[in-house]
C-alpha cells in the first residue's frame, strides 16, 4: 500500500502543472458528497476538506447551478443530483462484464499472489473469457477463448449450481463426466449433491479434480435477475494451499471480489 500511494503521490506532482485547481476541487467536493448518503451542510463539506466556509460555499453554489447538486430548503444539506448517477451510468453502459471484473481480478490476484480468471458456460463446457497472471497452471495453458469441462472445475461448478433446475438437468444428462484425475466428482448422482452445496455455501471448491496437483476455488457473477452471469475463480498448486487453507484464505476474497463485480454490473442494468 505505501508504495501505491507514492506511486500516485509521484503522479499528481509530475502532473500538478496541467492541473486545473478549482475543477479538481469540484470533483472533490462531489466525491465527497457522494459518499454521505444523508447529504452534507456548507459546514460539514468545509470541515471534512479543510476549507473555508466561502470557499466550500462557491464551490456547492457551482454545483448547484450547474445541476449536480440539490439543497435541501429545510435540513440545508447539499445532495448529489441524478446528473451525477448519469454520468456513472453512461459511462458504466459501454462497459463489457469483461472489462467491469478485470479491475477486480487484478486486486485479487495481486492479493492472493495467484492467477484469477473468469468464465461463462457454455453447454456443459466453461470458456474462459478473462485472465490475469499469465503464469503457466501445472500441465495446463489456459487463456482467453480456452475450454474445460464444467463438471470437475470450480467455475464450471459455480454456473451449474446456479441455472435453473430444468436446465442444469437438460445438460447434465448429455454432458460425458469424464474422470480426469480419482478426485473427479464422475457419478451424476454424487455431482448433483455437489452442486447442491455449492449452491447453499456460495462458492465452489476443486480438489484436483481436473489435474492432480491443482486447486482452486470460484464464485458468481450475479446479476439483477439473480442469475450467474460468469464466475471468477483463482489457482493453486496443492502444495500451496490445502483445501482448509483454500476455504479459509482463499474462499472469502474470492466471494468478495464476485460480489464486488456483481454489485456494478447491478447498478447498470
Amino acid at each position: 500500500m505505501r508504495n501505491q500511494v507514492s506511486h500516485s503521490e509521484t503522479r499528481k506532482r509530475s502532473s500538478s502543472r496541467y492541473t486545473i485547481r478549482s475543477l479538481a476541487q469540484g470533483l472533490e467536493a462531489l466525491e465527497r458528497l457522494g459518499g454521505a448518503p444523508r447529504g452534507l451542510t456548507l459546514m460539514e463539506l468545509a470541515r471534512s476538506l479543510r476549507w473555508g466556509k466561502a470557499t466550500a460555499f462557491r464551490y456547492l453554489s457551482t454545483l448547484v447551478a450547474t445541476g449536480y447538486l440539490d439543497l435541501d430548503g429545510d435540513s440545508r444539506r447539499y445532495r448529489p443530483t441524478v446528473r451525477v448517477l448519469r454520468l456513472g451510468g453512461n459511462f458504466l453502459a459501454r462497459l463489457s462484464l469483461t472489462d467491469i471484473a478485470l479491475p477486480h481480478l487484478e486486486a485479487l490476484s495481486r492479493r492472493l499472489g495467484e492467477t484469477t480468471n473468469m468464465a461463462v458456460l457454455d453447454e456443459a463446457e466453461v470458456v474462459y473469457v478473462a485472465r490475469v497472471g499469465g503464469k503457466r497452471i501445472l500441465s495446463t495453458n489456459l487463456g482467453v477463448g480456452s475450454r474445460l469441462p464444467a463438471h470437475c472445475t470450480s467455475m464450471g461448478k459455480v454456473l451449474l449450481a446456479w441455472l435453473p433446475e430444468a436446465e442444469r438437468e437438460r445438460i447434465l444428462s448429455r454432458a460425458r463426466l469424464e474422470a480426469f484425475t480419482p478426485q473427479t466428482l464422475s457419478d451424476p448422482a454424487r455431482l448433483r449433491e455437489a452442486l447442491r452445496a455449492v449452491r447453499r455455501q456460495g462458492y465452489a471448491l476443486n480438489d484436483q479434480e481436473l489435474d492432480l496437483g491443482l486447486r482452486s476455488c470460484a464464485a458468481p457473477v450475479i446479476d439483477a435477475r439473480g442469475a450467474a452471469v460468469a464466475a471468477i475463480n483463482a489457482s493453486f498448486t496443492s502444495a500451496r494451499f490445502t483445501r482448509a487453507e483454500l476455504e479459509k484464505r482463499a474462499a472469502p476474497a474470492i466471494v468478495a471480489a464476485a460480489r464486488a463485480i456483481s454489485e456494478v454490473l447491478v447498478s447498470r442494468q
